[in-house]
């Protein structure tokens, strides 16, 4: 891949799973959007029963859950602008008591 490519997956999470999402050595990426099959409801422009948790391989911290509609991954009110990079990662998390379909998408920066 290249600077300027498309970075994006897609994922079948059972129920209260973990995906862990780390770019290989030297690249870098911007996430700009992360879905799952469940966006509709009340509240589309959120991120329905999917946690977003840095990592680092030892290290973590929630950025967001579907639990606090306050932390909820954000869509189209505040765009995304996730950096990441083989080194500080991101796992998403299936909060629903079913398997998920979940993705995200963004652009490779280096």
């Amino acid at each position: 891949m290249a600077q300027g490519d498309a970075v994006a997956a897609i994922s079948n999470i059972g129920a209260g799973a973990v995906w862990t999402v780390q770019p290989s050595a030297g690249e870098e990426w911007i996430i700009k959007r992360i879905f799952n099959q469940v966006e509709v409801g009340i509240a589309p422009n959120k991120v329905a029963d999917t946690g977003f948790i840095w990592y680092d391989g030892t290290n973590s911290s929630q950025f967001g859950d579907s639990y606090n509609p306050e932390n909820s991954i954000t869509q189209y009110e505040k765009p995304l602008q996730l950096h990441v990079n083989n080194t500080i990662y991101f796992r998403l998390v299936n909060n629903r008591t079913a398997p998920a379909n979940i993705g995200y998408c963004g652009i490779q920066t280096k």
